[in-house]
């Protein structure tokens, strides 16, 4: 009763739990008094009745020190109840002291009772969730009691309990061995990234010391896509282990073997679906043992646990070339604005009003999905709302831009900031090259642009045997246009050719259909050849693409509708199939943010491969691309962004080979200056 009692609880049922807890008798529940009480405090907090709350909690709180030791959970749980109470109160100290003896109460060798210290040490055990949520609650009182007082000490005791937890969500996000946990934990811990974002931005505002600022920057990117940058290192960290080959390849045949299962479990009947629910969760089982076992492999240990990846700007600004720009959009809890970083510069761009942008940005989106050819135009309001506050502040800065890098956060994830027109009404894709990425720590540079290696599918070129709904008649022509390709055409353009062929080819090009499933992005899938609709055997769904499937791939071109994705889960970001490959280990991916039409997609594929075969980087090939179709009278009725902006470019920059020669010739002209300098003094002497 009181477990059923403790779930209606999670669920926010509090009158549930009480008809649970009616019938038990405290006195005889012996040593389960603690968490009776407990529970009868939770469920009057829940209905807000604090002093009756405050009076379980309490009781609780004196049977728990009864025992003979006095540390446990439930002791925790009740004081940090005690904490929130008080702050509800406005009584910061009172609730700062109830927080620290939560968080005594859960670390075994640690008994401070003085609010400004912290555990030194903090490990993943089995009260490690309590412990998170303790020490966050502190923290966010530090710093609710700073905001009141502006008293310094409260700002650098909230700072150091802010790296402590830290500390604590890395180590346990390291933990969970799986991909969706790691995002439930990622957005139970999201909002910790903001309050420590806006608490460095707060300090910085008032001191305008620009460290505080540095230090913003680094948390918040820290944050953001944090699981994705994790899932990819550990899966380089295993092969770089003292973990055998042999267990490796035993963990990827359960994990093909639990992909193959969760497919068929979409177009099963009612019967089948129970027994591959069996088989799905046996394997659950064998995975979870198998994971367990690779964790106890020292080496792996290590490096997994001691190894970290936090984001240095100076390191950034290093990586960056110049006339690199990177717009940077924060979405926080008091503060929302713009960073901008280049290799010479770093400042911030305040938003007051962040509900202006984010409904402009939502309208613009909007328009851009729904309007019909030769209909509509986008909001034009909407269009300089977003240009004032994301780009003019930068206008100085932007004038020496080669390349512009994009990276949203919150309601602008998704936002294609091309599309954005200057006072000149020239688009920024007109300005410069514009690409995307998840998040700072990503970026990378690479001089190698293979264009005679590429690889295309385009399944549903022709109307013989294919369901009319899937016909995309351009589709073979924007391959055939395609210089030094092999190409799958019809039946020859199966998932299973798509498997054979992906370590071989490094630019990958699908013009293809792609499903986005909004509630659940792993349902996603993109469509292969198939003579009917529903078949495993013919979609390639996002959980399908496996960490490090794709490592020697440089580009991944989804010529298919929406295949970007839709579903934003706050700090990760979107999540879809531009994520699913970038895990996969495609370092640049070209996708769709919505339907498109067909002719206009094929021409703008086509460009870009023409202007990459001219050694243009992506990003320079699929800008000249757009900047082609809006100069051609044939697409006079296509001008509006729905009909280009839809392709964006997620990835890295990649250095054209134009750069290079420009350089080189560059200093070829230096050498000859040179020479002749030397060789005229040589004569007059």
């Amino acid at each position: 009763k009181l477990n059923l009692a403790s779930v209606y609880l999670d669920l926010n049922l509090p009158k549930m739990a009480l008809m649970q807890m009616k019938s038990v008798k405290p006195t005889a529940l012996n040593i389960h008094q603690t968490n009776y009480y407990n529970l009868m405090g939770k469920c009057a907090f829940a209905k807000n009745d604090y002093e009756l709350a405050k009076q379980y909690f309490l009781k609780a709180i004196e049977l728990g020190q009864s025992k003979k030791t006095n540390k446990n959970v439930s002791t925790a749980n009740s004081y940090r109840y005690l904490g929130i109470i008080a702050e509800n109160n406005e009584e910061w100290v009172i609730a700062l002291n109830y927080y620290q003896q939560s968080i005594i109460n859960l670390v075994l060798n640690f008994n401070d009772k003085d609010i400004s210290k912290n555990p030194n040490h903090v490990e993943e055990n089995f009260n490690s969730y309590s412990l998170l949520k303790s020490i966050e609650a502190k923290a966010l009182c530090l710093k609710k009691t700073y905001q009141k007082t502006q008293n310094e000490i409260y700002f650098n005791d909230a700072v150091n309990c802010f790296e402590i937890l830290l500390k604590l969500i890395k180590i346990s996000a390291k933990t969970y061995n799986n991909e969706n946990s790691r995002l439930d934990l990622k957005i139970e811990v999201h909002q910790f990234f903001q309050n420590y974002t806006d608490l460095l931005l707060s300090r910085y505002f008032k001191t305008n010391n620009n460290q505080y600022l540095k230090k913003a920057f680094e948390i918040s990117d820290e944050g953001k896509a944090a699981t994705l940058a994790l899932s990819i290192n550990e899966q380089i960290i295993k092969k770089s282990s003292d973990i055998p080959d042999s267990l490796l390849y035993k963990e990827n045949l359960l994990n093909i073997s639990k992909n193959a299962i969760i497919g068929q479990m979409e177009v099963a009947d009612k019967t089948n679906l129970f027994k591959l629910n069996d088989k799905l969760n046996d394997l659950n089982v064998k995975i979870s043992r198998l994971n367990a076992q690779l964790d106890k492999f020292p080496g792996y240990h290590k490096k997994k646990y001691n190894q970290e990846l936090p984001i240095n700007l100076n390191w950034l600004q290093n990586k960056l070339v110049t006339g690199e720009v990177i717009l940077y959009y924060y979405e926080g809890i008091s503060f929302s604005g713009v960073f901008l970083v280049t290799k010479n510069s770093f400042k911030f761009q305040k938003i007051e009003l962040r509900s202006l942008v984010e409904s402009s940005a939502k309208i613009l989106l909007k328009n851009l999905k729904e309007i019909n050819s030769g209909n509509g135009i986008p909001n034009l309001q909407s269009n300089k709302i977003l240009y004032n506050y994301l780009i003019f502040p930068f206008e100085k800065e932007l004038r020496e831009c080669k390349n512009l890098i994009f990276i949203g956060d919150g309601k602008l994830n998704g936002f294609p900031i091309e599309i954005l027109k200057n006072a000149e009404n020239k688009y920024l894709i007109q300005l410069w090259p514009v690409s995307y990425l998840f998040a700072a720590k990503f970026i990378s540079f690479d001089t190698k642009n293979n264009i005679d290696n590429i690889v295309a599918f385009a399944p549903f070129y022709a109307a013989k045997s294919i369901p009319p709904n899937l016909l995309l008649s351009n589709s073979y022509n924007e391959v055939l246009s395609m210089p030094n390709t092999t190409a799958f055409y019809g039946n020859k353009a199966t998932k299973n050719s798509f498997f054979k062929n992906i370590e071989n080819y490094q630019i990958v090009h699908l013009a293809t259909h792609a499903v986005t499933n909004e509630s659940n992005s792993e349902k996603s899938y993109i469509q292969f050849y198939t003579p009917k609709e529903m078949s495993f055997d013919s979609r390639l769904y996002l959980f399908e693409l496996r960490t490090g499937i794709m490592k020697n791939n440089r580009l991944v071109f989804l010529s298919a509708c929406e295949s970007f994705g839709s579903q934003n889960i706050e700090g990760e970001g979107i999540m879809g199939l531009s994520r699913a490959f970038y895990l996969a280990g495609s370092k640049n991916i070209i996708s769709s943010l919505w339907k498109a039409e067909d002719h206009t997609t094929a021409y703008i594929s086509s460009r870009f491969y023409y202007h990459l075969s001219k050694g243009l980087n992506y990003a320079e090939a699929l800008q000249m691309a757009k900047i082609d179709f809006l100069g051609n009278a044939k697409f006079a009725q296509f001008q509006n962004p729905k009909y280009w902006a839809h392709l964006v470019l997620v990835g890295n920059q990649l250095p054209s080979s134009n750069t290079f020669k420009k350089y080189a010739y560059i200093l070829a002209g230096c050498f000859l200056v040179i020479s002749i300098i030397f060789f005229s003094k040589s004569i007059n002497f």
